[in-house]
């Protein structure tokens, strides 16, 4: 999952095909993510900017929108 159009640079989430099964298993779509503001948790690395390989549902969590500041 990429952050931004430029994904040789943007922050990136990276998730192995063999492991996608468990992550819709905990009940998260993966596929729902773009739009929604996200924490990850894990080590970041730099392989094509920055990036976090994600092995573990829980490391992925979807957070409220932000609120407009005012």
């Amino acid at each position: 999952m990429n952050f931004a159009e430029d994904w040789r640079s943007d922050f990136t989430i990276t998730i192995e095909r063999k492991a996608l099964g468990v992550f819709e298993a905990a009940g998260l779509d993966l596929g729902a993510l773009p739009g929604k503001r996200v924490r990850v948790r894990g080590f970041v690395e730099w392989w094509n900017g920055p990036m976090i390989a994600a092995t573990h549902p829980e490391q992925i969590e979807v957070l409220a929108p932000a609120s407009p500041a005012g």
